[in-house]
């Protein structure tokens, strides 16, 4: 269950991102929200912490009280991710407000940030850990990775791509 919701969150993180390149604000706040709740679903489920209904409210809960506050096993600014998100995307989706390119800017580098850190952690626990100087971040596909690094990709994620620094 954890891949198939990390997979899903890429695809929607990749979705909110052509929405954006596009100017499709509100678009790209309702996949962001969506894709920040499915890397949530995907933590929680690698942590032992699985629903059998997904619920948003509870899964905001869970992740915010239990890996958040709790386990410490994502960092304390990550709390309102969630229900941030969901904020504006119910914003973009039931009112009769626009979302602004500035609130869709810093929605999908929230989102980049949670989706590459659960990417992060899955990686660490399945392979080799990855390196403290590690950091996340998405990419076109095809695009090439900076100067000086490396990249480590899940088999068959072609956005999400973790670089480490090769000091």
């Amino acid at each position: 269950m954890k891949i198939e919701f990390l997979a899903k969150a890429n695809e929607n993180l990749a979705a909110a991102q052509i929405c954006f390149d596009n100017g499709l604000y509100n678009a790209c706040a309702n996949r962001a929200y969506y894709a920040a709740l499915q890397a949530a679903i995907a933590a929680l489920a690698h942590n032992g912490i699985k629903r059998d209904k997904i619920d948003h409210g509870q899964v905001q809960a869970d992740f915010s009280g239990e890996l958040i506050k709790r386990r410490k096993v994502y960092p304390a600014r990550l709390k309102s991710y969630l229900s941030d998100m969901q904020f504006i995307r119910d914003k973009a989706d039931y009112t009769d407000k626009n979302i602004s390119i500035k609130i869709s800017e810093r929605m999908l580098t929230k989102l980049k940030e949670l989706v590459g850190l659960t990417l992060q952690r899955h990686l660490a626990s399945r392979y080799e850990a990855l390196p403290r100087n590690a950091f996340c971040e998405a990419l076109p596909h095809g695009e090439a990775e900076p100067p000086g690094m490396r990249s480590q990709a899940e088999p068959g994620n072609e956005c999400l791509v973790i670089f480490l620094y090769l000091n």
